[in-house]
């Protein structure tokens, strides 16, 4: 009996100090992951976050993007070591105030009724700096140019709004925002940056008028300039076609030369270890290749929705991502790397699982729209510049009257129902200028085609014509 009882107490000791162990252990591996979650959410709740928008900045001109002339040689050298380049990243709008509107809310124009030169945000409207500040940051913007204002309901959500009214910019704004920078901070920050460059007028420093095509001086084009040759009855010439590139590329190459000193402080100040930066533009410049040269707003066609998105996250690899994504998507994005809630009226995506796993969104589809028609431009651009200290904004309630025209773009498709309504398809893959209008070849696809096709109809709740 003495010996069964020895058993049975030693049975038991055994059970119970496996029983202890596995407490022991689970309670460690728990402690483990809690820590390892609340370390990784400081890290990322402490982030900083900056994101730039420089207006009118084609993709298309950037040699990051594969253009000849070395228009942007800081960005591309500094995103090419240490970013992620958004190839196909697409703008809502081909024009400032929308786009500006789709980024901050993400959601479409014509979903917020912001789509004509006197809609202003609604004040219902949830917007980005609005979800930093509630996240703990200081929230801060400077921007130049027009639209992106405190009239149009830009500062909402920002502890300070700085604007600065000239058009030429870049010279004003980097070295606020670098003396904004180097001031102590206790709190982690929101910098927003509006460069109104390299949008018209095309007139750099004298120095740099000498930059590109041999070392002749380039002339200054201006609003009057581009009116004129787009509305002279023989229309605008190879020559100006030439003279108008060069000047606009001479103002990128101005705006990139100032990033130089800028991502140097950010270094200097230790900032790049824990700060994201997010630099995007609105829309682009067509330059000749849909009929006009020196515009924007009046058309869906890459050279104007087609802009760079570049990415600095800290810890994340370099490399390029093919897959189609949109300005709708960088508000999304950049909450979700501060580990920040995404609002459901939120209409885009927060694209981390894009950018570092594999290329998942490859069959992507993304949407663009304006209500801006091309001769109602050239009849009305000259006039608002001159009255826009007199427009006054509205918060519009009812819906666009007018014709809009709608894109659908996938990675290797486009289909746009232009301001006319008329219906135009383009394979990007093998017709990246847009020049061959596949609409009337539909039965001659191949079924795969069609089937890429047929989702780009019901991304625009259209019916396929076949």
């Amino acid at each position: 009996r003495q010996l069964n009882n020895s058993d049975n107490h030693s049975k038991t000791m055994k059970i119970l100090i496996l029983g202890a162990t596995l407490i022991v252990g689970f309670v460690f591996l728990f402690f483990q992951d809690l820590h390892r979650f609340f370390s990784s959410c400081s890290t990322c709740n402490n982030y900083n976050v900056i994101l730039i928008s420089i207006d009118t900045l084609g993709a298309k001109s950037l040699g990051i993007y594969g253009y000849e002339r070395n228009t942007s040689p800081v960005l591309d050298s500094f995103f090419a070591e240490r970013g992620v380049v958004m190839e196909n990243a697409f703008s809502a709008a081909p024009w400032t105030l929308p786009s500006h509107a789709a980024l901050f809310a993400s959601r479409l124009p014509s979903d917020l009724k912001v789509e004509s030169t006197r809609d202003r945000l609604p004040s219902n409207i949830l917007l980005l700096p609005e979800l930093f500040r509630s996240a703990g940051r200081k929230t801060h913007a400077i921007s130049g140019g027009l639209f992106v204002s405190k009239r149009w309901g830009f500062d909402k959500g920002f502890d300070s709004f700085v604007e600065i009214p000239e058009w030429e910019d870049a010279n004003i704004i980097f070295p606020k925002a670098i003396e904004w920078l180097k001031r102590p901070k206790k709190d982690p920050f929101f910098l927003f940056l509006h460069i109104f460059e390299p949008h018209d007028t095309y007139n750099v420093p004298q120095p740099l008028r000498t930059l590109f095509d041999g070392g002749s001086e380039s002339k200054p084009v201006d609003i009057h300039d581009i009116v004129r040759v787009n509305i002279t009855r023989n229309g605008w010439t190879d020559q100006d076609k030439k003279d108008f590139i060069r000047a606009y590329d001479q103002e990128i190459y101005f705006t990139d030369s100032f990033f130089e000193e800028f991502f140097e402080t950010l270094e200097a100040q230790g900032l790049l270890k824990n700060t994201i930066i997010m630099i995007v533009s609105d829309h682009g410049e067509e330059f000749g290749e849909h009929g006009t040269i020196g515009l924007h707003g009046q058309s869906l066609y890459d050279e104007l929705i087609h802009v760079p998105m570049l990415l600095y996250v800290p810890g994340v690899s370099p490399g390029r991502i093919s897959a189609p994504v949109s300005l709708i998507d960088v508000a999304p994005t950049l909450l979700d790397y501060i580990n920040s809630p995404i609002p459901e009226e939120f209409d885009g995506v927060a694209l981390r699982e894009i950018l570092e796993g594999p290329d998942s969104g490859a069959s992507r589809i993304v949407l663009s729209e304006t209500v801006t028609e091309r001769n109602a431009l050239l009849s009305q651009i000259e006039k608002t510049y001159e009255l826009f200290p007199f427009i006054k904004t509205r918060i519009r309630k009812e819906d666009f009257s007018g014709p809009r025209a709608v894109a659908a773009r996938s990675k290797d498709w486009k289909l746009i129902k232009n301001i006319y309504g008329n219906l135009e398809l383009y394979n990007i893959s093998l017709d990246p200028t847009e020049s061959e209008n596949l609409i009337d070849q539909l039965l001659e696809l191949s079924p795969n085609d069609q089937g890429a096709v047929s989702a780009l109809f019901r991304a625009l709740d259209l019916g396929m014509p076949i």
